[in-house]
Parts: C-alpha cells; sequence; structure tokens
C-alpha cells in the first residue's frame, strides 16, 4: 500500500494520506494443487522418477485457455509424504533429488543411476524413515519470459530455460525394499497468467 505525506502551510504537522494500490489489470497470479502420485521402488529396489510442472496438469486448463493467452511459472514446490516410515518390515533408504533445467514436463527422462541426480542445482537427500512430509521447492529462474496458455506450450519441445514452465525435479535412490510405496507425492504450482483473449 504506497502511502503519500503532504504538508499544508496553514496545519502544524504532517497529514497521511493512504492511496489504495492500484490492482493488476488483464492479469492474475493463479495456485493450485494437484497429486502427483505415489513413489515406488521398482523390481531392482530403486526409486527414480520426474516431477514437472506444466499449466495443462491443472483441472482449470481449459477455463483458463479461454480467459487468458499467456502463462510463465512462478514457483514449484513438491512435498514428499513418507509411508514406510515406522514399517520395520521394509528396508528404509534414501533417494536425492534436485532441480534439472534441460528438461522440462515435455521432454524429460527418469534417471538410472546416481550420476543423473549428482550435480542437480538444490539438490537434497531424502530419507524414507522421516516421519513428517518433506517440502522441495524446484529452482525457478527470476522473470521468466511468458509463453501462451495452449495446452502443453508452456513447455515447448526445444526446453526454454528463459520462458514458461521450465525445469524438473528428478529424483533417484536405491536400497529400497522392491515394488512398495515409500512417499505419496503433492504438487503446488504457482503461476503467473496475463492476456485477455
Amino acid at each position: 500500500m504506497d502511502i503519500k505525506i503532504s504538508k499544508n502551510s496553514h496545519r502544524k504537522g504532517r497529514r497521511k494520506q493512504v492511496i489504495a494500490r492500484t490492482p493488476m489489470l488483464n492479469e492474475m497470479i493463479y495456485r493450485w494443487t494437484v497429486e502427483g502420485g505415489d513413489l515406488v521402488s521398482g523390481t531392482t529396489g530403486a526409486i527414480s522418477f520426474v516431477s514437472s510442472p506444466t499449466l495443462q496438469n491443472s483441472s482449470e486448463n481449459t477455463s483458463i485457455q479461454t480467459l487468458f493467452s499467456e502463462v510463465r511459472l512462478i514457483s514449484y514446490r513438491v512435498v514428499y509424504t513418507p509411508t514406510q516410515s515406522v514399517n520395520s518390515s521394509v528396508l528404509q533408504s534414501t533417494f536425492i533429488v534436485g532441480t534439472n533445467m534441460v528438461f522440462n514436463n515435455t521432454t524429460n527422462s527418469s534417471p538410472a543411476a546416481f550420476t543423473a541426480v549428482q550435480n542437480l542445482k538444490n539438490s537434497r537427500s531424502i530419507a524414507s524413515c522421516n516421519v513428517r512430509p518433506i517440502s522441495v521447492s524446484m529452482f525457478v529462474p527470476k522473470n521468466l519470459e511468458f509463453l501462451s496458455t495452449a495446452t502443453g506450450s508452456d513447455v515447448p519441445t526445444i526446453p526454454a530455460p528463459y520462458a514458461g514452465s521450465p525445469g524438473c525435479l528428478v529424483g533417484y535412490g536405491t536400497g529400497f525394499t522392491n515394488s512398495t510405496t515409500y512417499f505419496k507425492e503433492q504438487q503446488i504450482v504457482i503461476m503467473h497468467l496475463r492476456g485477455r483473449v
């Protein structure tokens, strides 16, 4: 809120005048949450996954396309809720998760080894024996350019780390019990929409 201070020569002191902040015209900040599914270990006891933001995963995608023509990502956060933390009959282990800016929701591949996740930006290790949900925020470049709200246009086939919804959270870990659900995933996305159509 902006505050303007004006002086009056015929009065003592100062008077504060409050001026309402002008709302954004033709724009909207859109926050939504989606269930990302389960993190399940494979037949070799490894967990391998990619999680990524895109407007097309929103349940309101079709409605948004009729209202706004451009979109860019503001933030992307994933909450991992452990499901086996107190189960003594399964193996406990860890996975590494971090941001890969070369990927997006259209162009990505699940890692097959630790070498695919060891040098990711903002990487961290998450243990399956945690008893509380763990929140991980993906690195998002500041001042991204806008891309079209048309389905899939914010995640083009040639990744654009400077625009739209770039990047993925990529995770990999071994030493888990085979074919077991270890985490529930919830994705929290904030996007900037503009351009009334």
